[in-house]
């Protein structure tokens, strides 16, 4: 009955395990394949996952590629960061949600009149290093 049906159940599992495992004469570098495989996937995973905000950065980039101080598609830069950053860096994108949603709450995009600094901003550059270490950062510039 139920108890020959789950023996053999996990006769075939142990089976299919023993076919996956890798033999004792391989090399270390095919875990370090594997390794590089599942990055690369996880990789391919945000990449699609981001490709509107991605895209809809570069289209911007081409519309004002001529912007003398290259402000125009910040907002769309901050989103790419941000989309990456959840896949990569999810405490630091958490913190940047928080202040973003302080600072559109409060009316308060920009933090500073008088520099004309941005709210959030130190979150952005947390952000980009976060995803640089990840060797994650999309390219950008």
């Amino acid at each position: 009955g139920r108890g020959a049906r789950s023996k053999r159940g996990e006769r075939l599992r142990a089976e299919r395990m023993s076919s996956k495992r890798l033999d004792a004469t391989e090399s270390s570098k095919s875990w370090l394949w594997w390794w590089q495989s599942a990055d690369g996937e996880k990789a391919k995973r945000v990449n699609k996952k981001c490709k509107l905000d991605y895209s809809a950065f570069v289209n911007c980039k081409r519309a004002y590629g001529g912007d003398g101080n290259g402000k125009a598609c910040d907002a769309l830069r901050n989103q790419v960061l941000h989309c990456y950053s959840k896949s990569y860096c999810s405490e630091i994108a958490t913190a940047y949600e928080r202040c973003y949603h302080l600072a559109v709450n409060r009316g308060r995009l920009l933090a500073n009149m008088a520099t004309r600094e941005k709210a959030c901003s130190e979150q952005i550059k947390q952000m980009e290093k976060c995803l640089k270490r990840a060797r994650a950062l999309p390219p950008l510039a």
